[in-house]
């Protein structure tokens, strides 16, 4: 055996490179040998022409259990990590997990969230859960995982290897609508996770919750999604509890939080489903009006965006007096306030605190500093955003996460010097 050993602890990569190319190959070299070439030319980033040699040391020493671990990391970074062909991350994949196990040196983990993420964007739920039950979980850590942000001078901590694989388990899952096996898995993370992040806690007792309510019908789980509700203001949560309502026959409550679904902060491209469903309700249950109102807005949003509009819209708008976005949103927020007996009266004020990167400030007023999102304005924002501008907008009930208490935002914002233009 050479001093390749040697020269790879001096990080003499170059010369280890030279030396084999000249004096050896694969059939006739010390495995090790190979090894330290192999390992030589994936820290120099030539990834693939180290993949050809680990694979023909493979085929020469099966057993050779470093080689098995440094392929299986070659070919993760050629192929799986890159997803550039589906064929090969799949071979790839397999290939790693038939030779090597679960552990945190190796790319196993890794491997399978790849996969399990490709099948999850495309949409294949099923794959993604038979490819992410290949994990142990009681193998991840629970250790959160942190990063220091040098502009904020502040370090920021994420979720745990476990707490993902729960969040993503219990989603898919949910997504499924395989309600029971989702009770199963959220009621596992509940036990076993400690410390939640990025709001796991709220989305998995919400799953857990209407799963459960799905199931047995029960309506009194209904208040304890509402409370969760109440700590995360998120359309998803308020577009479930109209879906759950409307299957309870619960008719005036579900248009209440499909309302609320609306209202909620997010883009209108986000809520399209909110809106056609609360349509299509709205016009079998309480007004064939207001109800294809909802179905145009989900027409004018699919044209703004470059998206097919269904065929079947047509049946709900055709009668209907086209109006343009703006005209048509602000109909609807009226309603959908009214709906919530939520006061329409506008507040002018002015903005005191603008965090632009973070899409969020504060608006000074006779109320007295109320915060707002960015995602909130009529119309573009983001050239005039500047302290001191003066904004007209209304008031709507929130809470605050951070202090753990109810609080108030600002919805449907708009320049003074917009309406005047008007």
């Amino acid at each position: 055996m050479s001093d390749f050993k040697e020269m790879r602890r001096n990080k003499e990569f170059d010369k280890i490179i030279g030396i084999y190319n000249s004096e050896m190959n694969v059939e006739s070299a010390d495995k090790w040998d190979t090894w330290n070439f192999i390992y030589a030319l994936k820290v120099s980033e030539k990834n693939f022409e180290a993949e050809e040699i680990s694979l023909k040391l493979f085929e020469l020493h099966p057993e050779f259990e470093y080689n098995k671990n440094i392929l299986s990391w070659i070919l993760f970074e050629n192929h799986v990590k890159k997803f550039k062909n589906s064929d090969k991350a799949l071979e790839a994949t397999v290939f790693i997990l038939k030779n090597i196990t679960q552990c945190k040196e190796s790319s196993y983990t890794n491997a399978v969230w790849e996969m399990t993420e490709h099948f999850k964007i495309n949409k294949n739920f099923d794959k993604a859960v038979e490819w992410l039950k290949k994990i142990d979980v009681e193998l991840l850590s629970s250790d959160s995982r942190k990063y220091y942000v040098e502009s904020d001078e502040k370090v920021y901590y994420y979720y745990s290897e476990k707490e993902h694989w729960y969040s993503t388990m219990s989603k898919l899952l949910f997504d499924l609508e395989n309600y029971e096996e989702c009770i199963a898995i959220c009621s596992e993370s509940l036990k076993n996770i400690s410390e939640f992040h990025h709001d796991n806690d709220i989305w998995i007792n919400f799953r857990l919750l209407y799963s459960k309510a799905f199931l047995y019908e029960d309506a009194e789980l209904i208040k304890e999604l509402e409370d969760l509700s109440e700590r995360k203001n998120h359309f998803i949560l308020y577009f479930y509890i109209f879906r759950l309502k409307s299957k309870l026959g619960l008719t005036a409550d579900a248009i209440d939080s499909g309302c609320k679904a609306c209202l909620s902060i997010s883009p209108d491209k986000m809520k399209i489903k909110v809106y056609y469903e609360l349509g299509i309700f709205l016009y079998d249950h309480l007004d064939k009006n207001i109800g294809s109102k909802h179905i145009l807005l989900c027409k004018l949003i699919r044209e703004k965006e470059g998206w097919i509009v269904p065929s079947n819209y047509s049946v709900y708008t055709e009668d209907l007096t086209t109006k343009n976005y703006k005209e048509l949103k602000t109909e609807l927020i009226e309603f959908w306030n009214i709906r919530l007996k939520r006061e329409l009266n506008f507040f002018e004020g002015e903005i005191v605190k603008i965090f632009v990167d973070k899409g969020f400030g504060f608006i000074k007023c006779e109320e007295g500093n109320v915060y707002f999102s960015t995602k909130q304005f009529t119309s573009g924002a983001s050239n005039k955003l500047q302290q001191g501008s003066k904004i007209r907008f209304n008031i709507v009930d929130a809470y605050d996460k951070k202090k753990k208490q109810n609080s108030v935002r600002a919805i449907n914002i708009q320049f003074v010097e917009e309406e005047i233009n008007e």
